[in-house]
């Protein structure tokens, strides 16, 4: 199409950053959320190299670059916990509805949760068990969840109240399903800190493109850098698993957990 190498380039992650800003927007603006309020958590490999012209484009004036970027995704699928989920119908009324029955039905899911954990590797000790029933008003076609507790019933006429505005305490109430959450908990590594000490780095140059200009901007290596690092864009920080762009305007620091914090400038 008769365009220079780096007009090419630019204009091929304009295309990729009009569809990720969209999805941005998707998980923030479509929920209720201002992106305004948040920093923009930037992990994987590019991750970084993208955060600042999609926080840029919406109005967001910080960036966070973690330690080890690259394989946040894989470490958080390590240390995630495992959850699992139970669900059995007993339809329950009556005189018949209470704490102490509705408990007897959950024995065997609880049986049956502790058993698929522990085949995982979860010791029973690591297992949390939320427990909660499926309730209505008698002739209702719908459910409301509500955490099982010793005032079943008042939780129902309560949690009724919030969703549609009001209750009935004089109708009779039916619990029609019990629901067994069962979360394996993982230990959780405790992240290093270091004292930061204010400095600029000492950096090579390169030229970057930024909008069609080449302009000389600072290389650093990540694993150079100390705590308390300081220093303006535009720059390149590179690592073993990942890359992070600082572009002209921004400034950036590296913290005490070794976390690259990009800021927009005034």
């Amino acid at each position: 199409a008769g365009l220079e190498r780096d007009q090419l380039a630019e204009g091929i992650l304009n295309v990729a950053a009009a569809t990720m800003e969209r999805a941005l927007r998707v998980v923030s603006v479509e929920r209720g959320h201002d992106p305004r309020d948040f920093a923009l958590f930037a992990f994987g490999g590019a991750g970084g190299l993208h955060a600042c012209n999609l926080a840029r484009k919406l109005r967001m004036r910080t960036v966070i670059v973690p330690d080890r970027a690259g394989i946040t995704s894989a470490l958080g699928m390590l240390l995630a916990d495992a959850v699992k989920d139970y669900t059995r119908t007993v339809f329950i009324g009556g005189d018949e509805l209470s704490p102490r029955k509705i408990e007897d039905a959950f024995r065997p899911l609880e049986k049956q949760a502790y058993a698929d954990l522990a085949a995982e590797g979860f010791k029973r000790g690591s297992v949390l068990l939320q427990r909660s029933v499926a309730m209505r008003y008698v002739g209702q076609s719908f459910e409301l969840e509500v955490p099982l507790g010793p005032e079943l019933h008042e939780s129902f006429h309560e949690a009724h109240r919030k969703r549609y505005g009001h209750a009935d305490t004089s109708r009779g109430v039916e619990a029609v399903n019990i629901i067994l959450r069962a979360v394996g908990t993982t230990d959780k590594p405790v992240i290093p800190e270091s004292p930061e000490r204010d400095h600029e780095p000492e950096a090579e140059y390169t030229e970057v493109s930024f909008g069609g200009e080449r302009m000389k901007s600072k290389l650093l290596q990540r694993d150079d850098l100390e705590p308390g690092a300081r220093f303006e864009g535009p720059a390149v920080v590179g690592s073993v698993d990942s890359t992070a762009l600082v572009p002209p305007g921004w400034r950036a620091r590296f913290d005490r957990w070794r976390n690259l914090i990009i800021e927009m400038g005034a």
